[in-house]
């Protein structure tokens, strides 16, 4: 699953409506493009790259148990040596909440 629809999944699973990008030569890779309220702005929304929207959406899907990420095998499918503790917990995050999406009709 690419980036862009872990996070389109992830979106789902919060409720968050965002640009469509269907037809569209787009890759994600700036995260998705909200609408804000009343249709009058656009903001990013990137919890794979932005701590505060990874954090948001973890606790908006109650991900977290006390201190410790309620569906840690995430993590797990996510093995980047490269990466920082921070990119794996935000992966993590957006990998669960794209599985709550995914399972909702």
């Amino acid at each position: 699953m690419s980036d862009l629809e872990l996070l389109e999944m992830a979106a789902k699973a919060a409720g968050i409506e965002h640009v469509d990008y269907d037809g569209a030569d787009y890759d994600g890779k700036y995260g998705l493009v909200m609408v804000g309220q009343h249709g009058q702005h656009l903001h990013g929304w990137n919890p794979l790259t932005d701590d505060g929207d990874a954090l948001r959406l973890a606790v908006h899907l109650a991900l977290f148990d006390g201190a410790k990420l309620f569906h840690c095998r995430s993590l797990e499918r996510f093995q980047n040596p490269k990466a920082t503790e921070i990119e794996r917990t935000r992966r993590a995050i957006v990998l669960t909440a794209a599985e709550v999406g995914r399972a909702m009709p």
